[in-house]
């Protein structure tokens, strides 16, 4: 997410903070609109969480249309919201191709030296065990990721949450990259604030 909001991708970086926080699958990170991410201000609301509406979610009911999660990432909130006011709510957050995103989530790892695809790299598709993993480990609350992340019971939230499996690429990364990430991840706050500042 640095990454994307240093080159000025903020609809990538929208996407791929959406897709880990929010636990979304790949082919709902390229669905979304401006109307799904529900802000605190789109809720006439000056604090808390952000919704984010999954439209013809992949585990429905024949009478669902559509399912929520939530995103409590304060930063991560102002930033969006910064990012997407004032834009019509029907506007894609990323206009592109599926495979543009792609290119575009393959082409931030490469700058990072991190291998993409399968079955060793990262892909849009790591963003959710890898959300639903991180959500784990600071809340040690099963119920709760499994709740976030919609999965209908607890059984199939088990392939997700695989700690040792999750974090497996870092240790295979040179200290060099591991380093360069863990100093991104530290700035990233600092650079969506001041994304969001100069957005308002």
């Amino acid at each position: 997410m640095a990454i994307a909001v240093g080159w000025g991708w903020h609809d990538v970086a929208i996407v791929v903070g959406a897709g880990f926080l929010g636990l979304l699958r790949p082919h709902e990170l390229r669905a979304l609109l401006v109307s799904d991410l529900l802000t605190p201000f789109r809720l006439l609301a000056s604090d808390g969480p952000m919704f984010v509406t999954i439209r013809l979610p992949k585990m429905r009911r024949l009478t669902a249309r559509r399912s929520y999660t939530r995103i409590d990432h304060a930063g991560f909130i102002q930033y969006v919201d910064a990012c997407t006011r004032g834009l019509s709510p029907a506007t894609p957050i990323f206009p592109g191709s599926y495979a543009q995103l792609r290119a575009h989530f393959n082409r931030i790892c490469a700058h990072l030296s991190v291998p993409t695809g399968a079955p060793h790299g990262l892909s849009l598709g790591s963003l959710r065990p890898g959300g639903a993993t991180a959500l784990y480990r600071r809340t040690d609350n099963s119920e709760l990721v499994r709740f976030r992340g919609r999965w209908a019971n607890a059984r199939m939230l088990e392939i997700y949450i695989q700690e040792v499996g999750a974090v497996s690429l870092l240790p295979a990364l040179s200290a060099s990259t591991r380093e360069r990430i863990a100093q991104l991840a530290a700035a990233a706050p600092a650079i969506m604030a001041a994304a969001a500042a100069a957005n308002f």
